[in-house]
């Protein structure tokens, strides 16, 4: 299993339930930052508010041993401090329009990765290859989700 590197972006996958059928998640970035004094990061994703969307982006520590969360999946690494700035502005561009239309979580970071994407700010292959391996990686965790093993798993999609 992986560990948190300093400039490397993960793609966070929640549970939405406790139901071992329910193959979906609740989507998120997360951006580590530091490991000393302490791991920290900071945390980009919308979530819902009554009928619509907001965003909720804030600085994070101990992401591995969230009680909801089912992994955390490395999708680029040595990303460098001077183009933390760029890729934050690039993750929330959308922020504005997020209750404009079909938003979810999973389309909102999907969309965010294909900006950074084409800023060359992290490189993968294909969108849709990537959000199934991100389905099948998660849904390989959603048992120990479940039972709250801890810490939670880090996988690595390079």
């Amino acid at each position: 299993m992986a560990s948190l590197e300093v400039g490397s972006l993960y793609v966070l996958l929640d549970l939405r339930s406790a139901d071992l059928s329910d193959r979906t998640f609740h989507w998120a970035l997360y951006l580590h930052k530091a490991d000393k004094p302490y791991p920290k990061g900071h945390e980009y994703h919308i979530k819902t508010l009554g009928e619509g969307w907001i965003p909720d982006h804030a600085p994070l520590s101990g992401i591995t041993k969230g009680f909801l969360l089912v992994c955390l999946v490395r999708v680029a690494r040595d990303i460098p401090a001077c183009r933390w700035g760029e890729l934050e502005e690039l993750v929330t561009m959308n922020d504005g329009q997020i209750n404009d239309g079909t938003f979810t979580c999973r389309i909102w970071v999907l969309q965010a990765l294909e900006r950074l994407q084409t800023a060359q700010v992290i490189k993968y292959g294909d969108a849709l290859l990537l959000e199934e391996r991100l389905k099948e990686i998660g849904n390989s965790h959603r048992a120990t989700a479940i039972t709250n093993e801890q810490p939670r798993p880090i996988e690595d999609m390079l």
